[in-house]
């Protein structure tokens, strides 16, 4: 008597979505996690060692996010020719050695080549990780799986902070990076095996391509509308205040207050504990009382923050 031992597709489509929502949170953990944010942690024991100065720091962090702005422009071009999952998982891989790579730098100019590229890297994988998304995750589970990859980077700055309090009173801060760098690796590995494994489609998928077509006269300006003025010139200022608070944060932390790397370990682990929890809780708020409301509340919150590092800067 013959046994039917077949998955049933609705289990397929669950491991399917479980699996894509693991390996894309833990992917944006390496690359906007480690990628973006280690940097910030570490820069006070990097600028001694390096002897560069603030204005150093924010030209070197500026350079990454415009190589993010650039690579987000470029890669449809790549996912069309290679297909999502290829460059999502050759974007983890590049970051993970460019993390490798950090641990050899000697000058503020090699910090900048790779940010530059650490910045590329995430671009790379987060915007391709949409389509993947949308083209494996039935729509009933896409907003809960975006909103958990989104999470990602809260666990990699929960990470670092862990990583930065246990590794660094020990070592150098070269140990940190070689650290990050194989722990990524491993993730990019684990991660292409997973996807080939109960997600082929996300691999193997290549982008449709797209039938090209004759745009009006003056087409591209139709993008230039008040409200996508308005919602470009939001997301403008929103780089501009919260870029910087967690690029000095650190610096300010240890340079100013003299608190030791320990307790600025610790400081980024609660952003990061908090960030696992905040994404979900803005997105309920945003579905009881409106985005505009949830976008009012985040950006009081920031607000808020700034004040108590200008006026009571005694109690920390």
């Amino acid at each position: 008597m013959a046994t039917n031992v077949t998955t049933s597709p609705r289990t397929q489509s669950i491991v399917r979505t479980i699996s894509v929502a693991v390996v894309f949170t833990l992917f944006v953990a390496v690359t906007f996690g480690f990628g973006l944010y280690l940097f910030a942690l570490v820069v006070p024991v990097m600028r001694q060692s390096l002897g560069f100065d603030y204005t150093a720091i924010g030209i070197v962090t500026g350079g990454a996010q415009t190589a993010y702005l650039v690579a987000a422009l470029v890669c449809p071009r790549l996912v069309t020719r290679f297909g999502e999952g290829q460059v999502i998982v050759g974007a983890v891989a590049a970051a993970a050695l460019l993390l490798l790579l950090f641990a050899q730098v000697q000058s503020i100019v090699s910090v900048g080549l790779v940010l530059a590229g650490l910045g590329a890297t995430a671009a790379f994988m987060m915007v391709p990780s949409v389509g993947a998304i949308s083209g494996t995750v039935p729509f009933g589970y896409r907003s809960r799986v975006n909103g958990l990859v989104s999470s990602g980077t809260a666990y990699g700055q929960f990470a670092n902070g862990i990583l930065v309090s246990r590794v660094l009173p020990e070592y150098s801060w070269h140990s940190i990076w070689m650290v990050a760098g194989s722990v990524s690796l491993v993730i990019a590995l684990a991660g292409l095996l997973a996807l080939r494994c109960f997600a082929p489609e996300v691999i193997s998928r290549k982008a449709p391509k797209r039938a090209e077509s004759r745009h009006a006269s003056g087409g591209r300006w139709q993008w230039v509308t008040r409200p996508n003025l308005t919602v470009w010139i939001l997301l403008a200022l929103s780089g501009m205040a919260c870029g910087p608070w967690q690029n000095y944060l650190s610096s300010f932390l240890a340079d100013e207050q003299g608190r030791s790397l320990e307790t600025i370990g610790q400081v980024w682990s609660t952003i990061g504990v908090v960030g696992l929890f905040s994404g979900f809780a803005a997105g309920m708020a945003a579905d009881k009382a409106g985005v505009r409301i949830a976008l009012a509340f985040s950006f009081a919150a920031l607000a808020g923050s700034g004040l108590l590092i200008a006026f009571h800067s005694e109690a920390w």
